[in-house]
């Protein structure tokens, strides 16, 4: 097989890769879809489902999957937690769905990295990447959330007023989320390895 065939072929999208992008679009959806009702914004498992993309699929496929995700919700299919549609760019909790897209990526670099550095994946690293794709969750929802409504609503929202609504009542349920994921994460990766 000459080079300029081997470097092809490594490129070269698979059955499987696709089908697991699918699934992880499914599962994001399906996150979204299970929801205890909260103020104003319900508990859902989006967070779980998208970093747990990111940890099995690794970086690229973890990443794309997301990003397909966000596409066709914008696109008007209803995959998100309140539908879809080029519309939801102004919904208050939009920056938190970029935020899982990163939070996929995030938990797939180390993912990667710890695969091929040690073989697997620890605990303590699964639960501090958790909590880190957490945090850019957070950050950019809460960010995005500010720049709508202070700049193109012209209302005068404050960080404190953001931070009551969008990130305290989550903090425990996303926390075990967390937990969940570095219990589970790091043994079903380590088994589907071979296939990735």
């Amino acid at each position: 097989m000459s080079e300029q065939t081997a470097s092809s072929s490594k490129r070269r999208v698979s059955p499987l890769s696709i089908a697991l992008i699918g699934l992880f679009v499914a599962l994001s959806t399906v996150g979204a879809y299970v929801k205890i009702p909260g103020p104003l914004v319900p508990f859902t498992a989006q967070f779980f489902f998208c970093t747990m993309g990111g940890v099995l699929l690794g970086a690229k496929r973890g990443f794309a999957a997301q990003c397909l995700y966000l596409i066709l919700g914008l696109a008007g299919l209803p995959l998100f937690t309140g539908g879809g549609g080029i519309g939801y760019l102004l919904q208050p909790t939009f920056g938190y769905l970029v935020g899982f897209a990163l939070s996929a990526l995030l938990a797939g670099l180390v993912s990667d990295r710890e695969m091929k550095k040690k073989g697997k994946i620890s605990f303590p690293v699964m639960l501090l990447t958790g909590i880190g794709g957490l945090a850019v969750v957070y950050l950019l929802g809460v960010t995005y959330y500010l720049v709508l409504q202070n700049v193109y609503f012209g209302k005068d929202t404050e960080l404190g007023y953001a931070l009551s609504v969008f990130v305290l009542p989550f903090l425990l349920t996303d926390f075990l989320w967390c937990l969940l994921l570095a219990g589970i994460g790091p043994r079903i990766r380590k088994a589907v390895q071979q296939y990735l």
